[in-house]
């Protein structure tokens, strides 16, 4: 989680966002306890935070949130190759044909769409004309600097690995036999899962996800949910313990900057002219 949230921090540095590293963290644990309520509540909590404390817009925190994405998509899809062939090559398993071939379709679409610019939409007006060019600037962040893009790459492939050194652990408590090879090849889907999921907190995606790479790399389906749930509660209370504090660091910051706010502009909301 130290590692994922500093990939935000390093984004958001990027885009000249001066938010320090202690309080990217802080309001990352509260987005992820917050994301335990419906409609990804920590998700819109980290939102406000930065649009109120640091004045980044939604389009441009959305395109963070985006070029993260993209960068989770490719570590993990090329964890997956390294895991399925090394388990392969080193171990008595077959090569899973399944998992191979969803490791290079999450490395080919992520490499498309970081190639690949986005278009200037010269007929959008207004606000929607404005939300589009935050987040066209943001994305292209990227492609103005791939070393950014290398450094959070590395620590994508650091988060995966650090879930199959736990799927290992969690494996071996329920007697099963995982060469941490095979585990190289499942954890890298929970990251996706998580991210694409709709429930609170990913519950069901990320085990499902995990579940699922576990029955293509020849485990039987309860295996696979057992050692995802069974992370999934060490998760739950580390994400509890730290979210509160993450609230009790970040809370003060956003109070002050709405005040400062309503200092400088006392008019109300409601008799604000439109635009």
């Amino acid at each position: 989680q130290v590692a994922t949230a500093t990939e935000y921090w390093i984004l958001y540095r990027a885009a000249n966002v001066p938010i320090r590293w202690r309080m990217n963290l802080a309001l990352f644990y509260a987005g992820g306890l917050g994301n335990y309520l419906p409609l990804q509540a920590g998700s819109v909590y980290r939102f406000h935070f930065m649009k109120a404390v640091h004045g980044v817009g939604y389009s441009r925190t959305v395109s963070v949130f985006g070029q993260n994405f993209v960068i989770t998509i490719a570590a993990a899809g090329t964890v997956i190759i390294t895991g399925v062939l090394t388990t392969a090559a080193f171990t008595t398993r077959s090569l899973s044909w399944i998992m191979l071939v969803v490791g290079i379709a999450m490395v080919s679409g992520a490499i498309v769409l970081a190639v690949v610019p986005l278009p200037h939409i010269r007929w959008l007006r207004g606000r929607p004309a404005r939300w589009w060019s935050e987040f066209h600037e943001g994305w292209e962040t990227l492609r103005r600097e791939p070393r950014v893009a290398v450094r959070v790459l590395l620590l994508e492939v650091v988060c995966s690995v650090t879930f199959a050194l736990r799927l290992a652990l969690v494996f071996d408590l329920l007697g099963v036999h995982a060469p941490f090879f095979l585990c190289l090849a499942l954890a890298p889907v929970a990251s996706p899962a998580t991210a694409l999921a709709i429930t609170p907190g990913a519950l069901g995606f990320r085990e499902a996800a995990v579940a699922g790479a576990a029955v293509a790399m020849g485990f039987r389906v309860p295996t696979g949910i057992f050692a995802a749930g069974i992370d999934r509660g060490v998760l739950l209370l580390v994400t509890v313990v730290f979210g509160v504090g993450g609230y009790v660091l970040t809370l003060p910051h956003l109070r002050r900057a709405r005040r400062e706010a309503a200092v400088a502009d006392p008019t109300p909301t409601a008799a604000r002219p439109p635009g």
